[in-house]
């Protein structure tokens, strides 16, 4: 029967001495040159129920197959089950361990600057409105007199309209701009 507790796991050069082993031991089959002694009985296999299945290249959970070899995904990576690679956590996500299928989400309100990120660490709380930075994550900076920002996680403070500006820094609308006294 054909489940994956016999299936063979082995890089290329051992799929083909499975092959070899496979035929080998259909062609003493059919030969009759192939038994089995078990308590002293003498057990010839049945040439009609023997079942060898092709061996199969398989590498373990988040083990991708690289040139022989399965190699583990690294952190801040995960295998791509589709494609058989290895992947990077994309931004908002992070992967500690190896080996993994998955890259886990940051926590809410957090997000990373880069894919790849290989700890919960990297996970930055984004900017509140009012606030910016190059990154749209920690450290932030308050939006300047005369700006301001109404969304979170933002890289840049949006201009008041011409001739009005803010009272103070930070803040969250441009409902908060008005003419200066």
């Amino acid at each position: 029967n054909d489940t994956n507790e016999n299936k063979v796991k082995a890089g290329l050069v051992g799929v083909n001495i499975a092959k070899k082993i496979g035929s080998e031991i259909r062609k003493a089959v059919g030969e009759g040159s192939l038994s089995f002694k078990v308590n002293g009985n003498v057990l010839l296999p049945d040439k009609k129920s023997l079942n060898i299945s092709e061996p199969e290249r398989t590498c373990a959970t988040g083990q991708a197959y690289r040139e022989g070899f399965c190699v583990s995904c690294t952190p801040g990576t995960y295998l791509n089950k589709t494609l058989g690679t290895c992947e990077d956590c994309p931004v908002g996500s992070y992967q500690e361990e190896e080996s993994q299928e998955a890259c886990v989400p940051c926590p809410p309100r957090t997000s990373t600057e880069q894919s790849r990120t290989d700890d919960l660490s990297g996970c930055l709380a984004v900017c509140k409105a009012g606030s910016y930075s190059p990154t749209g994550l920690e450290p932030c900076f308050p939006c300047e007199k005369g700006f301001f920002q109404e969304m979170e996680g933002q890289r840049l403070c949006l201009n008041c309209s011409v001739d009005t500006t803010t009272s103070e820094e930070g803040s969250t609308s441009s409902k908060q701009c008005g003419v200066p006294c």
